[in-house]
């Protein structure tokens, strides 16, 4: 029927090859290679840290509260986690037909009514979407000649990752296998116990010298105090013998004094006397030459 169809309207035919032919040039000219499409998978991981904690801790207070919240949220088909020392991981499936978009924003909110009574050392929940522009675009090895695994290590992390971050359109760079060096200490309770009674004895060896200087010292500041007190009398017995003195001193100078006075009157007196007989002496005279 086709071919009849076909040689009755050549033209028509002719008309939708040439739609065809064109159709075809412009997908192929258009179409673009893609190893890893961009594909919204119905899976989401929440991711949480406590650090210090152990994986049974961590299952406790952590992994079952949040399995316990997020099986509320719709359009869930199965909910698994894996509890390890200082992280948990709790991994959702979806049903296909689901709004991961709506989904993770329901997560937000059950995972911030969660957290808010959680412990300060448990961190922030991460949501994360699986998809596969988180798988990595290309994997190499690295090796540098004349170092060694620790050099190369370092220079990764210090030189090689930086510049590759700073190349455009590189979103992330990851290295693993990278080695850091680690100081292992061991502490043995027998040198411990060595080295403890080495500083017990020269500690007491220091301490029995100091009691012994400190006694000295007491015994000659006590020698010192009683010379001092010794001094203090003999120098208090001296004031008061001095002072004694010098009570005896005014005294004798008191009578001395009072002995000048009486002399000094006693004197008056014969010079008054002796006036007195001047002057009778001069009437005589003046008498006898009448």
């Amino acid at each position: 029927m086709f071919s009849k169809e076909s040689v009755k309207k050549p033209f028509t035919v002719l008309v939708c090859v040439i739609i065809v032919l064109v159709m075809g040039f412009v997908s192929f000219t258009r179409m673009v290679p893609d190893l890893l499409p961009s594909i919204n998978l119905p899976y989401a991981i929440v991711m949480t840290t406590y650090v210090g904690a152990s994986p049974e801790e961590v299952e406790q207070t952590v992994t079952r509260p949040v399995e316990q919240s997020m099986s509320t949220i719709n359009n869930i088909k199965t909910v698994s986690s894996t509890s390890q020392e200082n992280v948990s991981l709790v991994i959702l499936e979806f049903d296909d037909n689901a709004n991961m978009d709506s989904a993770t924003i329901d997560m937000r909110e059950s995972l911030d009514t969660l957290s808010n009574g959680w412990d300060d050392t448990i961190g922030n929940p991460l949501i994360m979407k699986l998809n596969p522009d988180m798988l990595p675009v290309m994997i190499a090895a690295l090796s540098v000649e004349g170092m060694d695994n620790k050099e190369v290590s370092d220079y990764a992390n210090e030189t090689l990752i930086p510049m590759l971050e700073g190349i455009d359109g590189i979103g992330s760079v990851y290295a693993s296998g990278l080695i850091n060096e680690n100081i292992n200490v061991v502490i043995r309770e027998e040198k411990v116990d060595k080295i403890n009674e080495k500083l017990k004895n020269s500690v007491s060896g220091k301490l029995d010298d100091a009691k012994v200087k400190l006694d000295d010292a007491k015994t000659e500041i006590a020698d010192n105090k009683k010379k001092l007190e010794d001094a203090k009398k003999q120098f208090n017995d001296g004031m008061i013998q001095g002072s004694q003195g010098i009570d005896e001193a005014k005294f004798e100078i008191l009578k001395n004094e009072i002995k000048l006075a009486n002399g000094r009157e006693e004197l008056a007196k014969k010079e008054t006397e002796l006036l007195d007989g001047l002057k009778q002496i001069e009437e005589n005279e003046k008498n006898s030459q009448r």
